[in-house]
């Protein structure tokens, strides 16, 4: 789905056309493709082709690379733009002899924030085609309230542009997932963000007055959910903060809570609400100290907090409203990168939420689960372990192509063995969010670097103080690369693996300089016998 919409301000835009020499301009009546160039030249299409600005006579002249798409019947191929930077750049469409002069073609996550900050006001599409007449008002654009059931509500906040997450390239965007639950007492579940505790407010004003709130609900201290707790307790006059003593404690010393009313509670105490109940169990370590989950007994719905939940920006609420492979990628990277260190108290908290009759799950960032429930809990349990399935990961860096030389090799001997997934990784052409992820269910694998000052590269230095971080069980390897008068690097990698706990299968694979026959041999052999431990896991 895409939206058409008209640009108001030209007031911040650069107008850059394709000049007259494009085959466009030979047919009038086909939409000539007009750039309005922002701030960057560069940014990401399709899977993270790029996308490149590259100056004119005539201005900046779009190269696009990455898939193409035709929109309805106008004859034109436009590249799809998967993920990109509104900072960047913004495609438009302009048809020289229709009523219709400058349009924006964009995704539509990007269409809702130009509409947030009032630039451009949108119309529906049918197949890329504007339908004329067909104006879309900017209040039912924007992520409102959503109702979960009769009595329970999603009042948070949808973050199209975030791209960072303390470390974890958060490329689709996230939610801060707040929800109300309204019975004879109302009960406001967690926060959103500090900067966007305002739009929280809103939310709760379409279901409920400020001043008969009674509970506000704090599962988890981390700001990007309680940040906004300080003002949304000014704004509710009459509620209490629910929470543990450690909750309690974290809040403290994040913020001055002078003048909070408290309701501190323990493990499976219950607070009714008049006709509906919530009980509270905490889950430590998953993934903070003080992290706790709430039930609503009577609906079976879970508040998870952070488990289960996704950095995915979406219009979309529910797991059956989205392809369930595209929930579960983005709930694995999530995984990967937030959770996957404590593995021990995951498995912990799904013995003792597993034992609750559960219809709906609603965590703290993402899509809510209601259809996938069964799904969602089978991945948990192989993350919480990270049990490997048939893969191998190679991932390297290189400074004058050798241990990129014997990165290829070692994938093609991996290659050789049949029904087994191998994935080669440039490090420096690849985010850490990435590689962590597909490290989590491997088998096997193999790191690359060459020696730079009696060192590994600091690139992969980065990497491995990441992996390190998240600590994947169950993994074996080895370490290679090239070096020119010391024998460091790969060495140096060596022992980083060591401290994540990884098996090694073999010492170091080293070459002075460039590989020969006998070096790029061994590189061969020793993928294969990578690809044979993946070979072996049970499915």
């Amino acid at each position: 789905m895409y939206f058409v919409a008209i640009l108001l301000d030209f007031s911040r835009f650069e107008i850059a056309l394709s000049g007259p020499q494009t085959p466009l301009f030979r047919y009038l009546n086909t939409p000539i493709l007009v750039v309005f160039s922002v701030f960057a030249k560069r940014s990401e299409g399709v899977n993270g082709n790029a996308v490149d600005f590259r100056s004119g006579k005539n201005g900046f002249a779009p190269i696009f690379l990455g898939e193409k798409r035709r929109f309805g019947d106008i004859g034109f191929e436009l590249p799809v733009l998967r993920h990109f930077d509104l900072d960047a750049f913004v495609v438009f469409l302009l048809f020289p002899f229709s009523g219709l002069r400058c349009f924006c073609l964009i995704r539509k996550e990007v269409c809702f924030t130009l509409l947030s900050q009032k630039r451009i006001f949108a119309m529906k599409v049918r197949d890329g085609l504007t339908e004329k007449g067909a104006s879309v008002p900017f209040a039912a654009q924007m992520p409102s309230m959503t109702t979960v059931n009769d009595h329970v509500f999603w009042v948070g906040y949808v973050d199209w542009t975030v791209r960072d997450f303390h470390g974890y390239k958060t490329t689709d965007g996230s939610t801060y997932n707040s929800y109300l639950v309204k019975d004879h007492q109302i009960a406001v579940i967690d926060a959103v963000k500090a900067p966007y505790v305002q739009e929280l407010i809103k939310h709760i004003q379409e279901v409920a007055d400020l001043a008969s709130v009674n509970w506000i609900v704090v599962n988890h201290a981390e700001p990007d959910h309680a940040g906004g707790v300080p003002e949304l307790v000014k704004a509710l006059p009459n509620a209490t903060v629910v929470c543990n003593d450690k909750c309690k404690d974290a809040l403290s010393h994040h913020f001055d809570t002078t003048g909070w009313k408290w309701k501190v509670v323990k493990e499976a105490e219950t607070l009714s609400l008049g006709t509906k109940t919530l009980q509270f169990f905490n889950t430590p370590m998953v993934h903070w100290p003080e992290s706790m989950a709430t039930y609503l007994v009577e609906d079976k719905i879970l508040f998870s907090m952070d488990a289960f939940g996704q950095h995915m920006a979406s219009s979309e609420r529910f797991d059956d409203q989205l392809p369930l492979s595209t929930i579960l990628e983005h709930a694995k990277t999530y995984y990967a990168n937030i959770v996957q260190l404590y593995g021990r108290p995951v498995q912990a908290a799904l013995a003792k939420l597993g034992k609750l009759p559960i219809d709906v799950i609603c965590p703290s960032h993402g899509i809510i689960w209601r259809s996938h429930i069964s799904d969602i809990l089978a991945q948990y349990v192989r993350w919480a372990v990270t049990a490997p399935v048939k893969k191998v990961v190679v991932f390297f860096t290189s400074m004058w192509g050798s241990t990129r030389q014997m990165a290829n090799e070692i994938v093609r001997g991996a290659q050789t063995v049949p029904d087994v997934e191998v994935k080669l990784i440039d490090i420096d052409a690849t985010h850490d969010t990435t590689t962590v992820t597909e490290l989590m269910d491997c088998a096997s694998f193999a790191c690359g670097t060459p020696t730079l000052n009696i060192g590994m590269m600091p690139s992969m230095a980065r990497t491995l103080t990441y992996v390190k971080g998240l600590r994947p069980q169950g993994k074996k390897g080895f370490a290679f690369g090239s070096y020119g008068w010391a024998e460091k690097g790969a060495t140096a990698a060596d022992a980083m693996i060591a401290e994540w706990g990884a098996e090694r299968i073999r010492p170091p694979l080293t070459v002075r300089f460039r590989p020969d026959a006998t070096v790029l041999a061994a590189c061969f052999e020793a993928g294969k016998q990578l690809a044979e431990i993946a070979a072996a896991v049970q499915a």
